[in-house]
């Protein structure tokens, strides 16, 4: 009856190592870090924390906020690259990354 008890003992200590989140192989636990830079963007509102989310799944808005355009910039969204097409929210990062703010200039002329 030991034995049996030993070996059940053993057997649900491995499942529970094997099956349960955290175990370091599960893809859950991956992420990436997200940094913003603000690239010349004189408004408010670029995020001035790093931001956590899993690794391979997309982004979504609160990772790529809307800024307000000021008086002399538009926003135009936010970048791999200072000078790179805006990425959506279904962007899905596989590394750590930098956004960078994309905007042009407003005119007085209009």
């Amino acid at each position: 009856m030991k034995k049996l008890l030993l070996i059940l003992a053993g057997l649900l200590v491995m499942f529970a190592f094997t099956a349960c989140p955290g175990n370091g192989d599960d893809p859950v636990d991956e992420t990436v870090t997200i940094t913003y830079n603000a690239n010349g963007w004189e408004g408010a509102g670029v995020p001035t924390s790093i931001r956590t989310v899993i690794k391979g799944e997309a982004i979504g808005a609160q990772a790529i906020p809307t800024l307000t355009n000021t008086a002399t910039q538009r926003f135009d969204g936010w970048a791999l690259t200072p000078t790179g097409t805006p990425i959506t929210v279904s962007y899905a990062p596989t590394t750590d990354i930098t956004l960078y703010v994309r905007w042009t200039n407003i005119d007085d002329g209009g």
